[in-house]
């Protein structure tokens, strides 16, 4: 009994779903409205299992959406591999245009453009030394 009636369940949507994909909007609203009725028969008719299905066929739809999400990085795809002579004119190259905007740096500067401090001539004592 249980088979036939599922069956006869899934041939109803089968039908229900062709009709409202060749249909206007009303078939469109009336095929939610009749699964959404169909589900609720489903279970009167066969109990509790009719309502977990459902629900753990959505847990693990869901578990899948959220592995696919956050597996970019796993999924990206390996650099291609350049031959020597292209990677050494990319180098030259990138080389060439950063030398050409160098500016010299003024007297005293270091490249983070702070001034050099003079040179300690004595120990260094610290802020909190009780001497």
């Amino acid at each position: 009994m249980a088979w036939a009636a599922t069956a006869a369940y899934l041939a109803i949507i089968g039908f229900l779903g062709w009709r409202a994909w060749r249909g206007g909007d009303t078939e469109k609203v009336m095929f939610v409205v009749n699964t959404v009725l169909l589900w609720l028969s489903a279970i009167w008719l066969f109990g509790y299992p009719a309502l977990i299905g459902p629900a753990v066929v959505a847990a693990g739809g869901i578990l899948l959406l959220l592995v696919v999400m956050t597996s970019a990085d796993f999924l990206a795809r390996a650099p291609m591999e350049r031959d020597e002579e292209a990677v050494k004119n990319e180098n030259a190259a990138s080389r060439s245009t950063a030398a050409g905007k160098a500016k010299p740096l003024p007297a005293g500067a270091t490249k983070a453009g702070a001034v050099k401090a003079p040179a300690a001539t004595g120990p260094v004592r610290s802020a909190t030394a009780s001497s």
